[in-house]
């Protein structure tokens, strides 16, 4: 299940290694573009085990993961960003995962980035404190830290993980109601696996496979809406899980930190600092307006619309 909006080249791409991946894998292949225009539009059409759904509209990821997810029948979802190059035999591997192991719902391999370097795609989740930490360089302290440790070439049980590729049973996820669709883009998937955590569930990584994944291809062309909209769904997230207070602390939390940072923007433009260090003095101001202006952030989850089975 993949969805895109605005990056045909990566799409095709991302396609041409899925069927390389999936073999002979019994399964159907399920693209939403999302509001895709101009050159940005997907350019494929629905055949042989490709499904095609468009949209006139971008919906956000999570409103349309939903659409593509009840549209397909499979007992297992692969959740799949367009820019994301899977390699042979991965989804076979995190299937065998899955089977081996009926209490994990839903699990994760490394990714490998642009630097070629593997990143561990499992967090904790967040809380009104971590992520500032991380913002500043505390990151390392293990109680203030929002990463969670790699383990290597083992099977990790972690807090959630990235929907940029996640392999899902599918009960599970009709039984969490999908995705909720307030959040237009970023956190949609630590909040279903916080849901899903919440029902008993268990998510993982597994380390013994890799794929490529560069991140963040469609919002680096989109300008700094998406920077805006990382800290929406960060408000939202910490409203459901603690509440008016818990939400309280995360904006003080957040607005020292980002404050901090932006200072030494200011004062030292060229220097690394950490975390965030892609975001200019700009986007560092906008996430500080967006931290304290944000008037509230519901807690009320949207129930993604079933598909009569």
């Amino acid at each position: 299940m993949v969805v895109h909006h605005n990056t045909p080249d990566y799409l095709h791409s991302c396609l041409r290694r899925v069927d390389e991946a999936l073999g002979d894998i019994a399964c159907e292949v399920v693209v939403v573009d999302n509001g895709s225009s101009g050159n940005g539009r997907p350019g494929i059409r629905s055949g042989g085990r490709l499904r095609v759904i468009s949209n006139r509209e971008n919906r956000g990821f999570a409103a349309a993961a939903n659409q593509g997810a009840f549209a397909a029948a499979g007992e297992y979802l692969l959740f799949l960003n367009s820019e994301v190059k899977l390699t042979t035999r991965s989804v076979s591997a995190l299937l065998a995962v899955l089977e081996r192991n009926p209490g994990l719902v839903a699990v994760a391999p490394l990714a490998i980035g642009l630097e070629g370097r593997p990143r561990f795609p499992g967090m904790k989740f967040l809380n009104p404190w971590n992520h500032a930490a991380s913002l500043i360089g505390l990151g390392g302290i293990s109680v203030l830290s929002r990463e969670w440790q790699t383990q290597g070439r083992r099977l990790t049980e972690v807090d959630w993980i990235s929907a940029s590729i996640m392999l899902m049973r599918r009960r599970a996820f009709e039984g969490a109601c999908g995705f909720d669709e307030h959040y237009f883009f970023y956190e949609e998937d630590e909040d279903l696996c916080w849901r899903l955590a919440r029902q008993g569930h268990r998510v993982a990584v597994w380390g013994g496979t890799r794929v490529f994944d560069p991140g963040g291809i469609s919002t680096a062309i989109s300008g700094d809406w998406p920077v805006a909209e990382f800290y929406l769904g960060q408000l939202r997230f910490v409203r459901r899980r603690w509440g008016r207070l818990g939400l309280l602390g995360y904006r003080g939390f957040m607005a020292l930190a980002l404050l901090a940072k932006l200072m030494l923007r200011w004062v030292m433009p060229g220097r690394s600092w950490r975390k965030g260090a892609d975001m200019d003095r700009r986007q560092l101001a906008l996430a500080l307006r967006t931290v304290i202006a944000r008037p509230r952030a519901s807690a009320q989850p949207v129930e993604a619309a079933r598909v009569p089975r």
